[in-house]
């Protein structure tokens, strides 16, 4: 089978995006602040001076004009893209990248982001149900705002995680990675709850906005998270790897989540290892020891653009293809559920003809590419 051949029948089959992010409302009026979703970075002479000279830059212009029919211009690409709008934008690009499912994250939202009822408005009369994830540490701020005693708080923290399909959340997310480390030590009630009145006492003297950090109380509480959910069939989301310059990458180390794989109890709750760039061997290691272990591949995939053909590459030589997902992580431009689509499918494609060309049974190759875009998370999710 030609490379054009198979990429062509990958268009045909449909996409789950396992890890994305609600879109702006706003309008994005100048190139200037459409380059901003294309970096992690805070450092405003990457936007300024280097990020045109990103091949992944480069390459998602090329897209996006080719999805709306005109010359890769960023004047014509703004224009169009406006006087379109956020909602007949998003209906068209999950018509065209044929995506049958949003995971989506509303942790990482402003007031300028569309809540769930509004996107699912959106894809009203389309196949392509939102499903909602519950961000652990936002909630979990929320919370103790509204109970400022640990014991009031703890009640309603686990309230909050209890009977969570009746309540239409689909699984959970967790971003302790950038506030203290994947490394979750065993914490006692005693300390957390000492932790607990630290950070309210804290809060009450800076007076800013409750931001959770502290160590002994993130472990205390992804812990109780994770047996809460142990008898529910929800996925766990981590983030792990590349993200903002405030995470710590050696922190991020999905290695670090190891004693968390290791004890029994949470032996049956999925766990989803999200990016995983610059560790995708160490995810892929994880998901090859541990059955509940999965690896997604959104925002490295399409960051790495065209040396996505090699990260795909590590990953499918480790990981059993049952346990790969594909996510977009659509960073609140929604042209990334686009960007996304169009990444996978194309490195996907190429590595898979590659294979077949060395042995590889078209039907292996075949069965791969469903399992990756589609198979692996409608069993992971469900249809709930």
């Amino acid at each position: 089978m030609k490379t054009s051949e198979l990429a062509s029948n990958l268009y045909e089959i449909p996409i789950i995006d396992n890890h994305c992010h609600p879109p702006l409302k706003s309008r994005i009026e100048t190139e200037t602040a459409l380059k901003r979703f294309f970096t992690e970075s805070f450092d405003p002479r990457i936007v300024s001076d280097h990020l045109q000279h990103t091949l992944f830059y480069q390459q998602s212009l090329r897209d996006m004009s080719a999805l709306l029919g005109i010359e890769p211009d960023i004047d014509t690409l703004l224009t169009k893209r406006n006087l379109l709008g956020t909602e007949e934008l998003t209906r068209h690009i999950v018509q065209q990248a044929n995506i049958r499912g949003l995971v989506m994250d509303f942790g990482y939202q402003s007031d300028d982001s569309h809540t769930v009822d509004e996107v699912r408005d959106m894809l009203r009369d389309m196949d392509c149900p939102c499903f909602y994830v519950l961000r652990l540490e936002t909630r979990a701020e929320q919370l103790m705002l509204q109970n400022p005693d640990f014991d009031r708080f703890m009640a309603a923290f686990t309230q909050e995680l209890s009977d969570l399909r009746t309540r239409g959340v689909t699984a959970l997310k967790s971003i302790i990675a950038y506030r203290s480390g994947l490394d979750i030590q065993p914490t006692t009630e005693s300390q957390a709850a000492e932790a607990f009145g630290d950070v309210m006492s804290d809060h009450a003297q800076s007076g800013s906005a409750l931001r959770l950090a502290s160590k002994p109380l993130l472990d205390y509480l992804i812990v109780r998270a994770l047996k809460l959910v142990s008898t529910q069939d929800i996925p766990v989301q981590f983030h792990t790897a590349l993200g903002d310059p405030d995470v710590d990458l050696l922190k991020a180390n999905p290695l670090h989540l190891k004693s968390i794989f290791d004890d029994q109890q949470f032996r049956d709750v999925p766990i989803v290892l999200l990016h995983c760039y610059p560790y995708l061997r160490e995810a892929a290691y994880l998901t090859n020891m541990y059955g509940n272990a999965y690896l997604d591949l959104s925002m490295t995939i399409p960051m790495l653009n065209f040396s996505a053909l090699r990260a795909l590459e590590d990953v499918l030589g480790m990981a059993p293809t049952s346990k790969i997902l594909y996510g977009s992580d659509a960073p609140s431009l929604v042209d990334f559920l686009w960007l996304g689509a169009e990444s996978i499918r194309r490195s996907l494609g190429q590595v898979l003809s590659g294979w077949i060309e060395q042995g590889l049974p078209e039907s292996e190759a075949e069965r791969i590419a469903h399992q990756i875009l589609h198979q692996n998370a409608e069993g992971l999710y469900g249809g709930s």
